[in-house]
């Protein structure tokens, strides 16, 4: 009997230390930015306010116009986040790390709040940072968008 309680209790106490570890607003964060960063923004989107998943909607609509290879480049990509420290205020936090995917490195600066006991990602629509994606998207016309060539006059 005592064997039995002993590993009941040896359980309950891993399932409340792994438990703890994966909500806090560390484990939310980084599980946000690997999440954007591998294009999985259904996934993303669990990790984010209600308010923020209009903005992870629209991050989805910028990326499908990226093109395939670029979300299937995402998807393989070896997406590593370093130095995560979270400053946490009551229900609010701000996290601090960088983004390491393949050669690429970026600071990443995010908000959270706590809404009931649940961590979650506030993102903006200023706040997003998808760095090269947003520059190939830069460079492509839009639809019905009239692309116009300089002229040079002889």
């Amino acid at each position: 009997m005592k064997k039995v309680l002993s590993l009941v209790l040896v359980f309950a106490a891993v399932v409340s230390f792994s438990s703890c570890k994966k909500s806090g607003p560390e484990a939310v964060a980084e599980a946000y930015l690997t999440n954007i960063a591998k294009m999985d923004f259904e996934k993303a989107k669990e990790f984010v306010t209600e308010d923020s998943k209009a903005t992870i909607d629209f991050l989805a609509q910028m990326a499908g116009m990226a093109g395939e290879e670029a979300k299937k480049q995402a998807t393989e990509a070896k997406v590593e986040i370093k130095d995560m420290k979270c400053e946490v205020t009551e229900d609010k936090a701000v996290c601090n790390c960088t983004v390491v995917t393949g050669e690429k490195s970026e600071a990443e600066t995010l908000n959270l709040v706590k809404e009931g006991d649940k961590w979650l990602v506030v993102q903006t629509k200023e706040t997003p940072d998808m760095g090269e994606m947003d520059e190939e998207l830069e460079e492509q016309p839009v639809d019905g968008e009239v692309v116009a060539e300089e002229v040079v006059a002889e």
